[in-house]
């Protein structure tokens, strides 16, 4: 496991975040946080063989006795010029933890050859002269397929909705499954999608495409088959300086989306440095990308955080409490706590993305007590109030 720890201020508000990598595990973690983690091996069979698929299944602890939870499903990209063994789990963790915050059953699914799951790779034969993207996505897809169908068997998932995430080309993979006639899928968010022919010794260009037109028009024609047979929402996130897919191009293909009646949006972000691409697999990315993937959820009536819960507690905060408490939740990332001093003045203080909510319950009272030096009180979990307020809050909402 490593762990690193920044120290951040904002809007008088000092926080830490604390980044935690996933190795290996195969007992299930997180429990007692509210949500269970576990990664294990799931049985699928594709084109009639049998395969056991890398995959990491998260959940809310805290519901009913038979509630059926929404789905979560979660993609990958490629490996680009790395072996694909060498993509992991690890990679998905976070969107695991935070999607089962929000109260999903959370499934990241590590295609055939990447992680531990089975191989072997879909070996791609299409070539400049010769491209068929459409049939890459088709494979990819046929292993999220395999995994909805067996995750359908669970008695805790509501097959009737389904999220679908992915990345770089798993957002192609996903938007290919969405449009599969036996696979039910609710929305799609596809994250620096898309997929380019590598080309060995050819050292890569601001134009992925230079020197393979035919390849580009080829992922147009695949992208277009894929809107004429959808009719739910997507949402399409790209970073400004994402070196493959740049926002010329994302936008190229938001049109041809859009001409072929599929439903999108388009948002580019801004910078991610030092690559943009990785905007999904690292946290800091992950903080850029969660506020506009909760409001992109809401717009469908989907779980989200929900924001009126808040109501009471942010007329007890004072103004830059209050600021303090909109950065906290639009962080999207999960296994954080907001304490505030018993007293009330005019900070609180928060710690996120610990490894449990016990830990960073204690972690932000205890920052609130070396920096205020005063008793604090925790008055919020993840998503949720707790309920508790300084005694100074109570009394009055004129805290500046």
């Amino acid at each position: 496991m490593l762990m690193s720890r920044v120290l951040r201020t904002i809007f008088g508000t000092i926080f830490f975040l604390s980044t935690t990598i996933l190795l290996s595990f195969s007992m299930p973690v997180w429990a007692g946080s509210g949500i269970e983690i576990v990664k294990r091996p799931l049985g699928v069979h594709i084109d009639g063989r049998p395969y056991n698929l890398d995959v990491l299944i998260g959940k809310p602890t805290n519901i009913k006795k038979g509630r059926k939870l929404p789905v979560a499903l979660i993609s990958h990209g490629a490996a680009g010029r790395e072996p694909p063994r060498h993509l992991t789990l690890a990679l998905l963790s976070g969107w695991v933890r935070d999607f089962s915050a929000r109260g999903y059953l959370a499934v990241a699914v590590m295609r055939r050859s990447y992680g531990d799951s089975d191989g072997p790779a879909y070996q791609s034969k299409d070539t400049c002269e010769a491209p068929n993207p459409k049939l890459y996505f088709k494979n990819q897809a046929d292993d999220l397929a395999a995994a909805l169908q067996a995750i359908a068997h669970r008695k805790d998932a509501d097959m009737g909705t389904v999220l679908g995430i992915g990345h770089s080309a798993g957002g192609g993979a996903m938007l290919a499954l969405a449009a599969r006639a036996d696979v039910t899928i609710s929305a799609v968010i596809n994250v620096s999608g898309g997929t380019f022919r590598y080309r060995p010794g050819k050292p890569l260009s601001s134009d992925v495409f230079e020197g393979c037109e035919r390849y580009r028009t080829a992922v147009d024609d695949a992208l277009g088959n894929f809107a004429e047979k959808l009719n739910i929402p997507t949402l399409w996130l790209y970073a400004k300086n994402d070196p493959f897919f740049p926002p010329p191009l994302a936008q190229h293909w938001m049109n041809v989306w859009h001409e072929n009646g599929g439903k999108g949006q388009l948002k580019i972000l801004p910078d991610y440095e030092p690559n943009g691409h990785r905007l999904f697999i690292q946290p800091k990315g992950q903080e850029v990308l969660w506020p506009e993937i909760d409001e992109f959820l809401r717009a469908q009536a989907l779980p989200a955080w929900n924001d009126t819960k808040f109501t009471e507690l942010r007329r007890s905060l004072g103004p830059r409490q209050r600021k303090a408490l909109d950065k906290f939740l639009a962080s999207g990332l999960s296994m954080k706590a907001m304490a505030v001093p018993v007293e009330g003045n005019t900070k609180s203080y928060w710690f996120t993305g610990a490894h449990t909510l016990k830990g960073a319950r204690a972690e932000a009272e205890g920052l609130c007590r070396q920096e205020s030096g005063q008793d604090c009180v925790v008055i919020v979990e993840n998503f949720d109030p707790t309920g508790r307020m300084p005694r100074m809050l109570k009394q009055s909402s004129h805290n500046e």
